[in-house]
């Protein structure tokens, strides 16, 4: 859906428009390619590392909190 206003061309942005931002616009032999599943394929070592980070820290964290509450610390 489009509308012009004095030059200005304004879009209503669906999910398939948002998908675009990820697409490489640049030239030579990776024209176009999608960086999402690049990312994925050449780093799946970090595919889960944050989850697993966030988890430790969770669990130290809570930890702390249950001393602190029990008069612990």
């Amino acid at each position: 859906m489009t509308t012009d206003t004095s030059s200005i061309t304004h879009r209503t942005v669906t999910a398939n428009d948002r998908r675009q931002h990820y697409i490489d616009a640049g030239s030579g032999p990776a024209a176009g390619h999608d960086k999402r599943k690049m990312a994925r394929e050449e780093q799946p070592e970090r595919v889960n590392a944050l989850p697993v980070d966030f988890l430790k820290h969770w669990e130290r964290t809570s930890r702390r909190a249950r001393r602190i509450i029990a008069g612990a610390e």
